[in-house]
C-alpha cells in the first residue's frame, strides 16, 4: 500500500487555450461602470484547453512556461527557414543583378 499523500512523480501540465467568455479579454471583463475579473478562468484569460475550466494557479505559470518554450521553438524554426529562403544581400554591389546596363556596361549615375 502506498502513501496517498505523496506527490506525484511528473506535474501533468495542461495545454492552454485563450478564455472563450463572452465579453472576457486577457481575464477582465468590463462591466457597466467598473471592470471585473473573469470568473470562467479566474482572471488570468487561459483555460485548460481540454477541460474549458480554469486552470490552478500552481500549474498556471509552468504551464505558461511550457507554451512559450514551445512558441519559441517554432518562432526560430520559422526565422530559419526565412533565412534560408532570402538571398543574402551582397556587399559592395549596390545595383542588383537584373538592373540593366547603360553606357558600355557602366551603370548610369556611377
Amino acid at each position: 500500500m502506498g502513501n496517498k499523500s505523496l506527490p506525484p512523480l511528473t506535474l501533468e501540465l495542461p495545454e492552454l487555450v485563450g478564455c472563450d467568455a463572452d465579453r472576457c479579454e486577457e481575464g477582465i471583463i468590463q462591466g457597466t461602470f467598473h471592470q471585473m475579473i473573469c470568473a470562467q478562468c479566474d482572471g488570468s484569460g487561459l483555460l485548460d484547453m481540454q477541460t474549458r475550466k480554469p486552470i490552478p494557479n500552481e500549474c498556471l505559470i509552468p504551464a505558461m512556461r511550457k507554451t512559450i518554450k514551445h512558441l519559441r521553438s517554432r518562432l526560430k524554426a520559422a526565422e530559419h527557414r526565412v533565412a534560408e529562403l532570402s538571398p543574402e544581400p551582397r556587399l559592395g554591389d549596390p545595383y542588383p543583378d537584373d538592373m540593366p546596363k547603360r553606357c558600355n556596361g557602366i551603370y548610369r549615375l556611377d
